[in-house]
């Protein structure tokens, strides 16, 4: 799949920052996304070789880590 969705769940705005890492810790994406609410925000991975990733995301100062597979 060429597109990675993240879902987020708030009732007021606030702001992300995504960042996808490969398996060496290289920094392969970062964007960061303003006011987000209740939806879902996508990072397009088309570039990105077959492999294990891991995403950061990081919302008002919360930081959480999910292992991603690429196939």
């Amino acid at each position: 799949e060429n597109e990675l969705n993240i879902s987020v769940q708030s009732s007021v705005p606030v702001d992300m920052q995504a960042t996808l890492f490969d398996i060496s810790g290289r920094v392969v994406i970062a964007e960061t996304f303003n006011e987000v609410m209740s939806q879902s925000v996508t990072l397009d991975v088309s570039n990105e070789s077959q492999g294990v990733y891991f995403l950061e995301v990081i919302i008002d100062g919360q930081k959480s880590t999910t292992k991603v597979i690429k196939d």
